[in-house]
């Protein structure tokens, strides 16, 4: 009657890990995307606030459709 539990727990640590696994990823990404932004010296601080504002967009757009997959 209780075999179907192992299964059951299997398949919630393995979700637990992609979510940790997609916020890891996104953060990473997230990272390495100002440390780009801000190497780049020859841009004027226009062009990196624009290029800020539009990773800002993005990175969360990509949470919000983790976020809404994942839960």
């Amino acid at each position: 009657m209780l075999g179907f539990l192992p299964q059951i727990s299997v398949l919630f640590v393995a979700d637990i890990r992609s979510v940790v696994s997609a916020r890891l990823s996104l953060i990473t990404v997230a990272v390495v995307a100002a440390q780009i932004i801000q190497s780049i010296t020859s841009l004027s601080s226009k062009v990196k606030r624009i290029l800020q504002c539009l990773l800002e967009g993005l990175l969360r757009f990509t949470y919000s459709t983790l976020h809404f997959l994942l839960i």
